[in-house]
């Protein structure tokens, strides 16, 4: 009997920390989208406050707000621009760090494009109106900036 609830203990415990192992905050996968075309996080300057969205190559469109799953759409013009913006991605570098100054108070920017061969992402710790930032780049966070 002791060996019964022993095990039954065990077997709970081993549960219980599984779901503690498992983020539920993590980004959950829903499997009825298609494949991540674009990341992108977003880190509100000192604040640590981080917002996320991700875009599906439908164009299906998913972002995090206080911890919970918002859905969004982008309009057909926003969706030609999103295409046309990508299209330069790979001519982007991968990061974008100041020269000079203090980078406390700086908003952090990272994307991670999905195009068939492989993951390409870009990270900016510079300001969007910097001279470093190619224009293309500067829209497109802005496009998606806009839908936070």
């Amino acid at each position: 009997m002791k060996a019964k609830v022993i095990f039954i203990f065990i077997l709970f415990f081993l549960f219980t920390a599984c779901d503690r192992v498992a983020d539920p905050v993590a980004d959950p996968i829903d499997l009825n989208k298609n494949e991540i075309l674009l990341t992108y996080k977003f880190m509100h300057g000192w604040t640590g406050k981080i917002s996320s969205m991700k875009i599906f190559e439908n164009k299906e469109s998913i972002k995090y707000i206080n911890e919970e799953e918002v859905e969004f759409e982008f309009t057909e013009t926003e969706k030609k621009e999103l295409d046309s913006l990508l299209i330069h991605f790979s001519e982007f570098q991968n990061e974008y760090k100041p020269h000079n100054g203090a980078w406390v108070d700086i908003s952090y920017h990272w994307l991670i494009h999905y195009p068939e061969s492989k993951a390409d992402s870009v990270s900016i710790y510079e300001p969007l109106n910097s001279e470093q930032i190619p224009a293309e780049l500067r829209e497109l966070i802005e496009l998606l900036l806009s839908k936070f």
